[in-house]
């Protein structure tokens, strides 16, 4: 039976025991938290009502990161300020004529 595979059994940990609900501190860079952050918001379905609220909290721990995002997007749309948007713009106008005329 070498060809079998042992699978082994990770620990089942309860990430809604009081114990899991102590605090540390880490320190992450502004790229790797949000790098977690799209994962997290991403992916994160949350059934019940113990694990919404887990999930809610968790997500409420990202909020600086979530304002980086929107600093990102504003300083964006601060760039398109300048244009109004209810002037037309000329119209593009496309030369189609032939680079060699036919016949010569």
């Amino acid at each position: 039976m070498p060809d079998e595979q042992i699978e082994e059994q990770q620990p089942i940990v309860n990430i809604l025991d009081p114990e899991m609900k102590e605090e540390i501190d880490i320190t992450l860079t502004k790229g790797q938290a949000l790098f977690i952050f799209k994962i997290l918001e991403q992916n994160i379905q949350p059934r019940g009502l113990e694990m919404v609220e887990f999930a809610y909290d968790l997500m409420k721990r990202f909020d600086p990161v979530r304002s980086l995002l929107d600093k990102e997007v504003v300083s964006e749309e601060d760039d398109d300020d300048d244009k109004d948007p209810f002037t037309p713009e000329e119209p593009k106008i496309h030369d189609m004529s032939p680079k060699n005329p036919l016949g010569e």
